[in-house]
């Protein structure tokens, strides 16, 4: 990784460390990180009043670091130094029934006391999955845990002009002092979007408990792997499907927010321009990497769902990746590569932080977790 000036790391780090104003303590502020996992998510979540949310826990991604270090080993690490001596997790949201969004939660699970947990309810025939779930149901028997399973609310309409039982559930809105995390969509049903979709990769994302978190005017939508665009259609067309659709026309302003964790880990799938326009986002951050020794051809983040992004009105220092350095080839996103040559960037070097603070004013501050990333590489080579 390239280098800033000394000058331009003493003014990152005094930005990290104080933002610029001694008179902010962290304690007041909610600190979110986007975790370096390779190709998965894991979103850590501190709320002022030590209140702990883990969005999603898994990884896909065993490509190593320098000291033999894979995306399993950042997420059993990172949570262990985010949560100290707390023992504690208040709410555990799982996305959707992927591997690369859960295979860590049966040992979250078995380390931590979670008091609550938002779920799809899918368990597939899978160590990761039905592990996670019996750990859930043995919990919730015990009354240690609080089990929101959208399989027990019914996705049926009475009445097709009036919402099912699920529907009004979303919206649903669960307070941790002065923050809320709000329950904007999600389903079991994975027919739900099968006019749609064949592929069952494409339904399981499609699935995807989607929430917003709100701190003094101030929010972050957690989007796991909602899907929404139609490829290989018009990449400038406006309309959106399935998930994206729905939160489109139905949800209202629960969508819109300061910073959004893109979903389906900037696929070109995801991220419809109505959706995007919809969100309005300042900040959007690609939780992306590799699956596997042998390189994926995911390619994500995808170029061209950037490039909505971008052409939005999305500052492009505002957009994110966790793959800085990344280089899987067309149509990978092309920002932050440090060559043009193939290549592979470990896990564990390139989270994002956020902060959203107690002042109502204040803009939310997004970075990298390191601070000898230079945000600002290669301003030129950005042609859409």
């Amino acid at each position: 990784m390239r280098k800033v000036t000394l000058f331009l790391l003493l003014l990152f780090a005094l930005s990290v460390n104080s933002f610029g104003d001694n008179s902010v303590n962290y304690d007041d502020c909610v600190h979110v990180r986007v975790l370096d996992c390779g190709q998965g998510l894991c979103c850590l979540v501190k709320m002022p009043g030590d209140y702990y949310m883990v969005y999603d826990a898994g990884t896909c991604g065993f490509e190593e670091d320098d000291q033999g270090h894979d995306g399993n080993h950042e997420i059993r690490t990172q949570l262990a130094d985010w949560m100290g001596d707390e023992t504690e997790i208040d709410l555990l949201v799982i996305s959707h029934a992927h591997q690369d969004h859960m295979n860590r939660l049966p040992e979250i699970l078995g380390n931590y006391s979670v008091k609550r947990v938002i779920r799809t309810g899918v368990v597939r025939s899978v160590w990761w999955s039905s592990n996670t779930n019996e750990a859930i149901n043995a919990m919730e028997t015990a009354g240690t845990l609080e089990d929101i399973n959208l399989a027990d609310f019914s996705d049926i309409r009475d009445n097709p002009d009036e919402p099912s039982d699920l529907e009004n559930y979303f919206g649903q809105e669960f307070t941790y002092g002065d923050s809320t995390i709000t329950l904007v969509c999600g389903w079991n049903d994975m027919s739900k979007f099968s006019d749609v979709y064949t592929s069952s990769g494409d339904l399981y994302n499609s699935t995807s408990i989607v929430i917003r978190l709100d701190y003094h005017d101030r929010s972050i939508l957690f989007a796991g792997d909602t899907n929404g665009y139609e490829e290989p259609d018009d990449p400038d067309a406006l309309d959106c499907i399935t998930s994206e659709k729905y939160m489109y026309k139905n949800s209202g302003g629960l969508i819109g927010c300061d910073v959004l964790i893109a979903g389906h880990h900037g696929s070109g799938g995801s991220s419809s321009r109505n959706f995007i326009d919809a969100v309005s986002p300042k900040y959007v951050v690609f939780s992306a990497g590799h699956y596997g020794i042998a390189r994926s051809n995911y390619h994500h983040p995808n170029w061209q769902a950037a490039r909505r992004f971008y052409e939005s009105g999305v500052d492009i220092n505002n957009i994110f990746r966790t793959d800085f350095g990344d280089n899987e080839g067309s149509p990978e996103w092309f920002y932050g590569r440090i060559s043009d040559e193939i290549e592979v960037d470990p896990p564990g070097d390139d989270g994002v932080d956020i902060w959203l603070f107690p002042d109502r004013e204040r803009d939310p501050y997004v970075c990298w977790e390191r601070n000898d990333i230079d945000p600002h590489l290669r301003p030129d080579d950005f042609e859409f």
